[in-house]
């Protein structure tokens, strides 16, 4: 006997619904991951792991940032050049910064750039140092979040911070690179047959995201203690570039319903304390990202835990 095959209409319809129950699983499944990830960071105190990263950049930020423009116009050939870069890039992560701060910021660069012409060992080594201040503040952050021990004595958390400074400079350099204003990739790109299509990502952020993505991901795979699946950690450098582009987006909030009452409150420092507030986001966002993706692991340890042990004297 012959079996009739099903229309071509119940294949569609069929098609649709698995789908439709496909996408509804992997939703719940995304929240799920959400909401695991907020209860890791709220209970083992992300906000304050935050908070103290937060103080280790502005104590270091403005020497840090002289000397990254030194170490950046040195790699790149023209300290002038390095100068509007970082500017650039500064204007357009730092939302709604004053303009007196921002004149008073480019001011002190180009005293410093007039005085101090390329960079020395002891500039580079002091980078160096202020920048393993800051990745120390993360990993201990990460640390305390995966509620995993560090192992390997001091000497290995020192390399581990070293390690983690220099990724973080080595991506720091890539966005401001890539943060630059499309004409001087115009002009670089000028002829070439991947030119259209290099602005054409620029323009829409598409390289600078993917890259922040990627590198979030390989650094929360790398330097979370404890066995990180990459698909975990991927979901955290998703969560974090999110919660960054999230926090730009919505600013108008603040532009329009809070601002007045800012102003009204602290004056001239208003954009001071916006400015401290939006580092801490960062920061928190960062620390949340790293929650979601050490909160799978973290419930296969609680997992195991629970588990009884068996009484092999019996």
């Amino acid at each position: 006997m012959f079996k009739l095959k099903p229309p071509a209409t119940d294949k569609f319809y069929e098609s649709g619904e698995q789908a439709e129950a496909k996408g509804y699983e992997t939703l719940s499944k995304i929240l799920s991951r959400m909401i695991r990830g907020l209860f890791v960071f709220k209970t083992r105190k992300g906000e304050i792991v935050a908070a103290s990263s937060t103080f280790f950049i502005l104590m270091s930020f403005l020497p840090l940032m002289l000397l990254s423009i030194g170490v950046y116009g040195w790699v790149v050939g023209d300290v002038a050049l390095a100068h509007s870069h970082v500017m650039n890039l500064v204007r357009d992560n730092v939302p709604g910064l004053a303009p007196w701060i921002l004149t008073s910021l480019d001011k002190i660069i180009a005293n410093h750039l007039s005085q101090v012409q390329g960079v020395s060992l002891a500039s580079i080594a002091i980078l160096c140092y202020a920048m393993m201040g800051f990745s120390s503040s993360l990993l201990f952050g990460m640390n305390t979040l995966s509620s995993q021990p560090s192992r390997g004595g001091k000497f290995f958390e020192d390399m581990r911070a070293f390690v983690g400074a220099m990724a973080i400079a080595g991506f720091m350099f890539g966005f401001t690179l890539l943060n630059t204003d499309l004409g001087f990739w115009s002009s670089q790109s000028a002829g070439a047959w991947w030119g259209s299509s290099m602005i054409f990502l620029l323009r829409y952020n598409i390289l600078q995201t993917t890259l922040a993505l990627g590198f979030f991901s390989v650094f929360y795979k790398s330097f979370i203690p404890g066995k990180i699946r990459n698909l975990d950690a991927l979901l955290g450098g998703v969560s974090f570039v999110a919660l960054f582009l999230l926090g730009k987006s919505f600013y108008w909030v603040y532009l329009h319903h809070m601002k007045t009452e800012f102003s009204a409150t602290f004056g001239n420092f208003e954009t001071i304390v916006m400015a401290v507030t939006w580092i801490y986001f960062i920061q928190c966002a960062f620390f949340y990202g790293a929650s979601v993706a050490c909160a799978p692991m973290s419930l296969r340890l609680k997992k195991t835990e629970d588990k009884p042990e068996l009484d092999l004297a019996a």
